[in-house]
């Protein structure tokens, strides 16, 4: 579980140094395929991309999703940049 948790910061520390922001999910959003992304509202999002103005490419900061893999999120369904 260590060795994952730690794995899975360097992920995220990675594609932050990259430009990644934060963002907030504005309500659950339950994903319909594998290269989605579900989250609650409340949870905060890494946005990796956002070549495609209706889908963004993400990775959740909670530890009980995994964070291996960018996964899409509609964009519709997100805050602005979270101010932590």
């Amino acid at each position: 579980m260590f060795v994952r948790a730690l794995a899975s910061n360097l992920v995220l520390i990675d594609a932050y140094k990259q430009g990644a922001i934060m963002v907030v999910g504005l309500y659950d959003y339950h994903a319909i395929n594998d290269r989605e992304l579900s989250f609650k509202a409340g949870d905060v999002l890494l946005i990796t991309s956002r070549d495609d103005p209706e889908w963004y490419a993400s990775l959740s900061l909670s530890l009980s999703l995994s964070l291996s893999l960018s996964r899409c999120v509609p964009s519709n369904t997100l805050t602005d940049e979270y101010d932590s």
